[in-house]
C-alpha cells in the first residue's frame, strides 16, 4: 500500500525529468562562445571538419541533427524514468529482484538503441562530406575515441 501513496509524487517527478533533457540541451554547458574542443583541449591542431563545411552542408547537417535529437531525447527521458523506477524498486521494503532485473534489461535495450541512433547519425553526416572533409572528420572521430571521457569542468 505504501507504493500507491508514492504514485502522484512519482508521476510529477517523472514528468519534470522527462522534459529536463530538452531544457538542458538548450541551456546546458558547451553552448555559446568560448566553448568547444579548442577551448577545452588547449587549442586546435589544424582545421576542423566543421570549419570546412559549405553553407549547404551546414544546413543539411543541422536538419540531420534535429532528426537525431528527435530520436535521442525520448530515449534519454525513458532512461531517466527507468533509473527512477530502479531506485524505487531497490528501496522498497522487500525489493523484487525479478522486477529490478527486468528494468535493467529495459535500460540496456534503450542504451543500445541510443548508441545505434548516435552512430547512424555520424555515418549519415560523414556521407554528406567531401573526401578531404571526411579525412578531417575521421581524424576527429578517432581522436575523440582515444580521449578519456571526463565529465564536469576541469581547470
Amino acid at each position: 500500500m505504501k507504493n500507491t501513496m508514492l504514485m502522484p509524487a512519482t508521476v510529477a517527478l517523472l514528468l519534470g525529468l522527462a522534459f529536463s533533457p530538452i531544457i538542458m540541451a538548450e541551456h546546458g554547458p558547451g553552448k555559446g562562445e568560448g566553448s568547444g574542443p579548442k577551448m577545452m583541449h588547449g587549442g586546435g591542431h589544424g582545421p576542423s571538419w566543421k570549419e570546412s563545411l559549405t553553407d549547404v552542408q551546414k544546413l543539411k547537417i543541422k536538419k540531420m541533427k534535429v532528426d537525431y535529437l528527435k530520436v535521442k531525447y525520448p530515449i534519454k527521458a525513458r532512461m531517466k524514468t527507468i533509473k527512477i523506477d530502479l531506485a524505487v524498486l531497490v528501496t522498497a521494503d522487500k525489493p523484487d529482484q525479478r522486477a529490478i532485473d527486468a528494468k535493467i534489461d529495459e535500460l540496456l535495450v534503450l542504451k543500445k538503441d541510443l548508441l545505434k541512433a548516435k552512430y547512424a547519425h555520424k555515418i549519415a553526416v560523414r556521407k554528406e562530406l567531401k573526401a578531404d572533409q571526411q579525412v578531417l572528420f575521421d581524424k576527429h572521430m578517432l581522436n575523440k575515441a582515444k580521449r578519456k571521457k571526463c565529465r564536469g569542468h576541469h581547470p
